[in-house]
């Protein structure tokens, strides 16, 4: 079942800008570490349960920020049995990756196993063997904004349309679609 939403990709063209830019608006800004050691195209602000994690060209693949814009880059959601979640995702008619395991910290402390979903928003599942609070220690983090952001209310995914992607977005995430407003 999914519990939550784990965190939220944004892909942007020059990480140094986007930070400078998050910094200003009060956020507390983490350098971002990785299963392969540091990752210094990555940036995370931490929100206890939920963190936002900024992804430059490298980190998200890309050859140069010309190739990449800016933009949501994916939605991870936590779930309490991936295999189940994969599974049901899949009988849906979705292509689903095959769950792997790396970790947060080249260490492997912070483990996790993981999914993706097939979109056109990449979709990821993640099963995580590690508590927030394990995850905070390590990235030496807390939710103390300047602006005083202390967790995500909502987020909204911004489709082309709306009939074409709405009952995929609804069949992954189980959820009845709301009346449009």
């Amino acid at each position: 079942m999914i519990t939550a939403v784990d965190h939220l990709v944004l892909r942007v063209p020059d990480l140094d800008d986007a930070v400078a830019v998050y910094s200003r608006l009060g956020f507390e800004l983490l350098s971002g570490t990785g299963g392969n050691g540091p990752k210094s195209d990555t940036a995370y602000a931490d929100f206890g349960d939920f963190y936002l994690e900024l992804v430059g060209p490298v980190a998200a693949g890309f050859e140069s920020s010309e190739e990449l814009t800016h933009g949501a880059g994916e939605i991870v959601v936590r779930t309490d049995n991936l295999d189940a979640e994969v599974g049901r995702v899949r009988s849906k008619g979705f292509t689903v990756s095959e769950p792997v395991v790396d970790a947060l910290d080249s260490g492997g402390a912070l483990a996790r196993r993981s999914a993706r979903v097939e979109a056109k928003t990449p979709i990821g599942l993640v099963q995580n063997q590690h508590s927030t609070e394990e995850r905070r220690a390590f990235l030496g983090s807390s939710p103390s904004h300047s602006n005083t952001a202390k967790t995500l209310e909502r987020t909204y995914i911004a489709v082309e349309n709306m009939d074409e992607d709405l009952p995929a977005f609804s069949s992954v995430f189980d959820k009845t679609p709301p009346d449009p407003e």
